[in-house]
């Protein structure tokens, strides 16, 4: 009997123990998702604006799901030796603005660079040694769609994609490194009206 008390005992005192580290754990969880949400609406509301032009895709490929898959134009980068770097490697592009008001990327860096001005993140999607080029992939590849207007939305984008008298691009939100896809316009209108005003012809 003594020994059971004792037992009992050292479970009772163990339990307070417990009860914190599992309020701990549940705030480092929920910590994370939230931070993670407060950056991003950070950026969407702080953040520099840039327009990213989107290249034509496989019309095949271009909704996956609930998102349209984007890929850009403009994301070659001419370097001085391709040695340096590698697939999937995590990079720091510089941007800057052309004579149109279109995003450019202005330097690529293997650090995050020290020099003012906006820079993203981005991944090295091909490397071309013989003509000294990169590729680059863009963390703002999908643009998510209310289900409902999924089908619509691929159709219009479809078109636009192959349409070579159309242009189409995606506004960015960019600030310290980080970017957050606003919005994505075909003819400077944007996806959404135009599937609000298909919706409502039909």
């Amino acid at each position: 009997p003594i020994i059971t008390c004792f037992k009992n005992e050292k479970v009772m005192k163990n339990k307070p123990v417990h009860y914190v580290l599992f309020a701990v754990m549940c705030c480092i969880q929920l910590y994370i998702p939230l931070s993670m949400v407060l950056q991003q609406n950070d950026t969407l509301n702080n953040g520099v604006p840039y327009k990213f032009l989107t290249a034509p895709v496989d019309p095949n490929d271009i909704f996956r799901g609930k998102y349209i898959y984007l890929q850009f134009s403009g994301n070659e980068v001419v370097v001085d030796s391709t040695k340096v770097w590698h697939y999937d490697q995590e990079v720091f592009v510089s941007l800057e603005k052309d004579e149109k008001g279109f995003a450019k990327i202005k330097t690529v860096y293997t650090d995050q660079p020290a020099v003012q001005g906006d820079f993203m993140k981005a991944k090295i999607l091909s490397i071309f040694p013989d003509q000294h080029k990169i590729t680059l992939q863009f963390p703002f590849k999908r643009y998510y769609m209310e289900e409902f207007d999924a089908p619509v939305a691929e159709s219009v984008y479809a078109e636009a994609a192959i349409d070579t008298s159309s242009f189409t691009y995606a506004l960015v939100m960019v600030k310290n490194g980080k970017t957050t896809l606003k919005d994505v316009f075909i003819d400077n209108i944007p996806v959404k009206t135009i599937v609000s005003q298909k919706s409502k012809e039909k």
